[in-house]
């Protein structure tokens, strides 16, 4: 009797268990070239180079499971939500500006992909856009890459968009 409650504890255990998804989370984000950084204390995200230990200080969005940019020259901050926590989507930020600690400008979801069909959803977080992002400090800009292959350019000091299309290789027949 008891072998056979165990093992149906020890099997539905490891049913749950299969069923599990973590979550991200880093409390620290660095500039590519080492010199700035970003640290999460007491739900604010704490700006700070190699000459002095705080610079400015950005509320918490939930960023800690997201990934955040610096520029090399520590004036420009994109956070992306490049992997959303649980399915609820809705008018959801998903890309948030900053320049010099304050806050510039934010695209929610909606504002990003026309539909809905175009993520990725595992059992506990939604994927939407191609791990391709890229920071061009000397041009001000920041690009991503949505998974209906939109390719987006951003001003990194307004955060406004320069450019959305899509790649070149596709004509109008691709779609």
């Amino acid at each position: 009797m008891w072998k056979s409650i165990f093992v149906l504890l020890t099997v539905f255990v490891l049913t749950i268990c299969c069923f599990a998804d973590n979550p991200r989370f880093r409390t620290k984000f660095e500039s590519t070239n080492g010199k700035r950084s970003i640290t999460y204390r007491s739900g604010k995200w704490i700006f700070g180079d190699s000459t002095s230990l705080e610079k400015y200080k950005i509320v918490d969005n939930g960023f800690t499971s997201m990934t955040i940019f610096i520029s090399n020259n520590g004036q420009n901050i994109v956070v992306i939500d490049d992997y959303m926590v649980g399915h609820k989507i809705g008018n959801r930020n998903a890309l948030w500006f900053y320049n010099n600690g304050k806050f510039v400008k934010s695209y929610r979801l909606n504002e990003l992909i026309s539909d809905t069909c175009n993520i990725s959803q595992s059992v506990g977080h939604t994927e939407w856009c191609l791990e391709d992002f890229e920071m061009i400090d000397s041009k001000n800009l920041f690009t991503l890459s949505t998974f209906e292959l939109t390719e987006f350019i951003f001003d990194l000091t307004t955060g406004e968009v320069i450019s959305n299309k899509k790649p070149d290789i596709f004509d109008s027949k691709s779609f």
